[in-house]
């Protein structure tokens, strides 16, 4: 089962990426042949570890140099999934890495809800809710 998700996550990321490549020609950039090589180093990340060796099967490792670009890229579909996809939109949403920041204009219950529906948009992606709430 781990390997299945593993899977459908990284052809998910390969999805995102080629579709931004897309969204942003460029004429000279080798897409296939970058897609063709993130490709390859999500399967065979190999690390050594107490002098044995192991395969990552999810995520990408983040000593990787393109690694946290790559995490913007994928997470531009889950910031306009949560920006725009849910009934109440939030009146103001930030996303520095992995931290979002949201200004909440619906009820408590709502907001639940809202969370519920951020934990659904992507596998491997779950959001925990802080709330301050204004004091007037």
């Amino acid at each position: 089962m781990i390997l299945n998700c593993y899977k459908y996550e990284l052809d998910l990321t390969l999805d995102i990426i080629k579709e931004s490549l897309e969204l942003n020609p460029n004429l000279g950039r080798p897409d296939k042949q970058i897609l063709k090589l993130l490709e390859l180093t999500f399967r065979t990340n190999v690390f050594q570890f107490a002098d044995r060796l192991f395969l990552q099967i999810r995520g990408s490792a983040m000593g990787k140099g393109y690694a946290p670009s790559l995490a913007n890229i994928f997470l531009q579909r889950f910031d306009s999934a949560a920006r725009e996809g849910f009934p109440i939109r939030p009146l103001l949403h930030s996303r520095f890495l992995d931290d979002v920041f949201f200004l909440w204009i619906g009820t408590r219950d709502q907001l639940t809800e809202y969370g519920n529906y951020l934990n659904s948009l992507m596998p491997g992606i779950k959001v925990t809710l802080t709330v301050r709430q204004q004091v007037t």
